[in-house]
């Protein structure tokens, strides 16, 4: 084991591997690049998902509106997501 392995705090990830050829690995600007037309149309998923599970929801009460309303709110988000992802 060496000194570095046993320094670190459980569960962290380890040092980059030197092997690996660095524009072979994933940047973690990568991992939040996004651009502005899947936000967008995430955001209006979201708001027509939320409005849909929030109106099919109330006829079973306040908590069964929420709930669905979350639902609908994250099957939203994919959608229009997916949706900037394929055609833009």
């Amino acid at each position: 084991m060496t000194f570095d392995e046993a320094v670190r705090p459980p569960g962290s990830l380890p040092a980059a591997r030197a092997d690996v050829p660095c524009e072979n690995r994933i940047q973690p600007a990568d991992l939040y690049a996004e651009d502005g037309m899947g936000k967008l149309l995430g955001f209006l998923g979201m708001t027509v998902g939320g409005w849909i599970g929030w109106a099919v929801g109330a006829r079973m009460g306040l908590f069964g509106a929420f709930i669905l309303g979350i639902v609908g709110t994250g099957v939203g988000l994919y959608a229009g997501r997916r949706i900037a992802s394929d055609y833009f």
